[in-house]
Formats: structure tokens, sequence, C-alpha cells
């Protein structure tokens, strides 16, 4: 089943915190774009850069740089 543009946009909200959970390392990219309804990850990659600016792969390393960055405030305090 391909995502029609308008379940893409409505599934972007999904996008982020599925992105999270693989900064985390519990979720690849593949599995948060059928976890979505991809079957495509080539089409998911492109709707998630066309929403976010970003590659999935790009967004999920800043997430995990954000996460050690917000570990080592919590531990600094």
């Amino acid at each position: 089943m391909m995502v029609a543009a308008e379940d893409a946009k409505r599934s972007a909200a999904e996008y982020r915190p599925c992105m999270l959970t693989d900064a985390m390392g519990a979720n690849t990219i593949s599995a948060v774009a059928y976890d979505v309804g991809y079957e495509s990850i080539s089409q998911f990659n492109r709707d998630y850069r066309r929403l976010f600016n970003l590659t999935p792969s790009d967004d999920a390393a800043n997430l995990r740089a954000t996460l050690k960055l917000e570990a080592r405030r919590s531990t600094q305090q």
C-alpha cells in the first residue's frame, strides 16, 4: 500500500516520535517507514525530507545529539 499525500501529511505527526525512538536505537528507519504505512523506503525518505527538510537519518542523528546534550545537562545539575 502506498501512502497518499494527504495520509503522509496526516501521519507526519507520527514520524518524529518514531524517529525519537530510532534515535534511542530501538527502531530502524525502515521500521519507522513501515510503522507509519509506507511500503517504499525511498518514498518515505522523499516525503520525510519534503515535510521536515531533513532526511530521516539526519533527523535521527540530530535527535540523538539533542538527547546526549540533555543527558549531560541533567547530570551536571
